[in-house]
């Protein structure tokens, strides 16, 4: 006899033109680092309820990258820091910010970076008995998804939230998602929301949270690159390395670079800013042109580049007045989206400080369960 269930697990609608139903008590939107690490917390308080992406997996990109001390003890206490440590990259392999002329060629200043300063290490050993790693969004993000799914959470990626509807600041929440795929749309109902959608967040637009806007601090461009470093890289172990070559001629776009590793020594990614008061942000450098900017970075044309991936991204400082609006919460870039007070480019902080929102949100999410009251 066929099934009466649809492929997505829910019952067919019980009447002609009427959306199919899925009932769960907590909607997540968003699989990034926000969304996934949300889940896994409340996975580990024996709360399960189902996540949705827009996107079709985890991230392909290496964005957000260090996990710091603070964000790998809220890993620890579900048991994730050992995976984070094991597929990360070593704090020894971060040991300096370098600034140079290239990769291959004369460096000009360093510093000891990620707590591997000589007359720290006690301080940071005293603090915490976690440290610094490097692990990539396309690392973190598995390992967070699969820990919530095997906590008992349902992943559906290709999945898009259109908008909700809800009876009162704290009535039930029902959904509409549509399959990117075959255009199919149905609903989930759930008690409680979660806005994890990034700087682009569906939830918050229908929300109307004002944002706090600071003036944008520019453009930059991340040219993702495979190419084997390591001859160059013995006594110059670090995470980033800026390179300046004022004597050469370079396009307004890619006045300055900053070669980040994201694997030691064979993976990068190329952080190219342009020079002050660059306004076309419309520019779409050429495959040839990014390359020869690379080549100029790295200093030996000997290297193999292969070029993964080009994308452009805006360097902004954005808060939301508040996070959450009855049993409707927004965590990660949905809500703040805000450059690290050590250099320019925001590559080191989003990731640890949505860890951090996510933990403390589940432990309130607990606590309100525990004394009924869904807005507190």
């Amino acid at each position: 006899m066929a099934s009466t269930n649809l492929p997505n697990g829910a019952s067919p609608p019980s009447k002609p033109g009427q959306m199919p139903i899925i009932e769960t008590p907590y909607l997540v939107v968003g699989a990034g680092p926000a969304g996934a690490s949300l889940a896994c917390f409340l996975a580990s308080h024996g709360l399960t309820g189902i996540i949705i992406s827009a996107a079709a997996g985890t991230a392909k990109e290496p964005r957000a990258h260090i996990t710091n001390p603070a964000a790998q003890e809220c890993l620890r206490d579900i048991g994730l820091e050992e995976a984070v440590l094991e597929e990360g990259t070593d704090q020894v392999n971060m040991s300096h910010t370098r600034w140079c002329h290239d990769m291959a060629g004369d460096e000009w200043a360093r510093i000891h970076s990620w707590g591997c300063q000589p007359d720290r290490q006690g301080e940071y050993a005293a603090a915490s008995p976690c440290k610094h790693v490097d692990c990539p969004q396309t690392i973190l993000e598995p390992i967070l998804i699969n820990r919530a799914r095997t906590g008992g959470w349902k992943v559906r990626f290709d999945s898009a939230f259109v908008e909700y509807a809800r009876d009162g600041p704290d009535g039930p929440i029902t959904s509409t998602i549509q399959d990117t795929l075959t255009g199919h749309k149905y609903q989930i109902r759930s008690k409680y929301l979660f806005g994890c959608d990034g700087g682009r967040s569906q939830v918050i637009r229908q929300l109307a949270i004002p944002l706090k806007k600071e003036p944008g601090q520019g453009l930059a461009i991340n040219v993702h690159a495979r190419m084997d470093l390591s001859k160059f890289m013995k006594h110059k172990e670090g995470v980033l390395h800026w390179t300046f070559q004022p004597e050469i001629d370079h396009p307004p776009w890619a006045w300055s670079v900053i070669v980040r590793m994201v694997e030691p020594w064979n993976e990068w990614m190329f952080i190219v800013l342009p020079e002050p008061g660059f306004t076309d942000f419309t520019v779409k450098p050429s495959h040839e042109e990014c390359m020869k900017r690379m080549r100029q970075c790295v200093g030996d044309d000997s290297v193999d580049i292969e070029i993964l991936d080009v994308a452009k991204w805006y360097i902004n400082e954005i808060v939301a007045e508040r996070y959450s609006d009855g049993n409707i919460f927004c965590l990660g870039d949905a809500v703040h989206r805000v450059r690290t007070q050590t250099h320019r480019v925001e590559i080191s902080q989003k990731s640890n400080l949505t860890i951090l929102c996510s933990t403390h949100r589940s432990m309130a999410l607990v606590a309100t369960l525990a004394f009924k009251t869904p807005s507190t």
